[in-house]
């Protein structure tokens, strides 16, 4: 699993707006690591709903 920090990459918004209308990232909500938004790769939205999340 790979993660980003917020504020160190330029045009992080913009690659990621471009990878969800790609459908390569969803956005989800993970329970019980606050309110914001995360994003998951396509490729592992089936593993999460697996574990009974949504994505």
């Amino acid at each position: 699993m790979y993660y980003f920090v917020r504020g160190r990459y330029q045009n992080l918004k913009k690659a990621l707006a471009s990878l969800e209308a790609e459908s390569v990232i969803h956005r989800v909500r993970v329970e019980g690591f606050g309110k914001e938004e995360r994003y998951v790769h396509d490729r592992d939205v089936q593993l999460l709903e697996s574990m009974g999340g949504k994505a």
